[in-house]
């Protein structure tokens, strides 16, 4: 397939990736997962098949945060998204990492370790 290279090679007008060059970004911490909740041996296949639905996810949770208006994705957009129903574990889970973050930052200011950069939820 002659379109095959160009979508593994992203958008190069505006950067973005295209979702099929996420494969195999997360293969290593899904099978830690899945072993972790019980799979000993977690098959190559299911391993995919998980991989191929969280990417799935993402890309519809970035595309629709990003209808935002804004040039930029904020946490308030994807707050947005994730505020429809079924999503409510979700979003607790990211408003309690967006306070670990900040607990982290505070103790690095206070060790003089914060170097300054840009962070989740500035």
């Amino acid at each position: 397939d002659e379109s095959e290279p160009e979508s593994r090679a992203g958008d190069v007008r505006t950067g973005r990736r295209q979702p099929g060059t996420l494969k195999g970004l997360f293969t290593k911490d899904l099978k830690e997962i899945m072993f972790g909740l019980g799979d000993e041996a977690p098959a190559p296949d299911t391993v995919g098949l998980m991989e191929d639905i969280l990417i799935e996810y993402l890309h519809e949770t970035i595309v629709a945060a990003g209808q935002g208006g804004g040039k930029t994705i904020q946490i308030d957009d994807v707050r947005r998204v994730l505020q429809g129903p079924g999503d409510e574990r979700k979003l607790a889970r990211l408003e309690e990492l967006l306070l670990l973050q900040i607990e982290i930052k505070k103790a690095r200011a206070i060790n003089g370790l914060e170097a300054g950069g840009r962070h989740l939820g500035e």
